[in-house]
């Protein structure tokens, strides 16, 4: 947001120069800052989207064993550790191409937030692991206490 205030203040400031003061090079000047601010507004949004995936990736991580036991489909522990290797790195490549490239930049970002939004959906949900683990333990009960009333009878 300060990024694309910062760039319609470069605008006022260039329509100033342009219909007020009649100075080309001022003008140009206010050109270019509108446009370096409206670049990294862009690239902010897209870095910010990589971030709120490794945050949801991170809340939906569980231990290996809640998988089993929840009999769930999820990525194995090397496809997880891949995955997010992979886009922390798109990202950095990312921030290290902010300042002077900002094609090969929004390039990264997206990189990066296809591997992880691909991760985040194969991730089976917390709720699901709850609810599939509730019917196992009801189950499992289920199961003593038939054995139980079958051994008394």
């Amino acid at each position: 947001m300060y990024n694309l205030r910062d760039a319609f203040d470069h605008l006022r400031k260039l329509l100033i120069h342009l219909f007020e003061d009649d100075d080309n090079n001022k003008a140009n000047r206010e050109l270019a800052e509108m446009e370096a601010h409206l670049y990294r507004a862009i690239l902010e949004g897209a870095q910010n989207v990589t971030e709120v995936y490794l945050d949801r990736i991170d809340k939906k991580l569980k231990p290996r064993i809640l998988y089993r036991l929840s009999f769930v489909d999820a990525p194995s522990e090397t496809e997880i550790t891949t995955a997010i290797s992979s886009a922390k790195e798109k990202i950095e490549h990312g921030r290290n191409y902010k300042p002077k490239n900002w094609k090969e930049a929004a390039k990264s970002f997206k990189e990066a937030e296809d591997i992880l939004k691909s991760l985040e959906q194969r991730l089976p949900s917390p709720n699901e692991i709850r609810y599939r683990l509730v019917i196992l333990g009801c189950t499992i009960i289920a199961l003593l206490i038939g054995t139980g009333i079958g051994h008394f009878f």
